[in-house]
């Protein structure tokens, strides 16, 4: 999946922050310090030519942190899972503010992964793999209603609450799984940003569709 449609930033059912030109200089809830959950702030205070310092965030955990978060009003906003959002608008303690694919639009939010080991040994087993991926993905994307019905029990949340997961999320997933240059650079860029590396890494040594179906 490329933008990071199953994400959101998500704020107290009450609260004054409207759109997202109210976020500057708010308290934000992350997973944790360097994670992509904390690049969306910063991302949206570069789109909108906010210096990155007004952009206050603050490591939470794990989805249970973060919704006592928005409970409480620790925070002004947490960056969580979409549907955690729609489940907090049903008890009216929280409230989607915005998807964060509803601003960033090239990224690589989602990928699957082989080790070599598997890739050298096995090669047959993880193209195998990838074609029964795009069977679930094609089988999602054409009948809602079953994925809703089977994802339902384990997500936890009512049909209601996956269906709008469904639309905002199951949408954007990839059919053919190739790598968009544009959410790669955006990828490349992020890391520099969250200083994790010193300069933007030559993507192309990372990722391989050697295994995908032929298109």
């Amino acid at each position: 999946m490329g933008p990071p449609a199953d994400i959101a930033i998500i704020v107290p059912y009450d609260s004054p922050i409207k759109t997202p030109d109210d976020m500057r200089g708010k308290v934000t809830g992350v997973a944790s310090t360097g994670s992509v959950t904390e690049w969306v702030v910063f991302e949206l205070a570069q789109q909108k030519g906010w210096p990155m310092g007004d952009m206050k965030t603050v490591g939470l955990g794990g989805t249970q942190a973060a919704v006592a978060a928005i409970r409480a009003k620790q925070v002004e906003a947490v960056v969580a899972d979409i549907a955690v959002g729609r489940f907090l608008e049903q008890q009216k303690s929280g409230r989607v503010l915005v998807p964060c694919s509803g601003y960033i639009k090239d990224f690589i939010m989602h990928a699957n992964y082989a080790s070599t080991k598997a890739m050298t040994e096995q090669p047959e087993a993880v193209h195998a793999f990838c074609a029964g991926w795009f069977e679930a993905i094609d089988l999602m994307q054409r009948d809602k209603a079953q994925a809703v019905r089977i994802a339902t029990p384990i997500m936890k949340f009512d049909a209601e609450i996956v269906g709008a997961a469904y639309d905002i999320v199951v949408t954007k997933m990839s059919r053919t799984g190739r790598f968009d240059p544009k959410g790669l650079a955006t990828l490349a860029r992020s890391y520099v940003e969250m200083k994790t590396l010193p300069t933007a890494p030559d993507m192309s040594k990372f990722y391989t569709e050697k295994f995908l179906p032929k298109v």
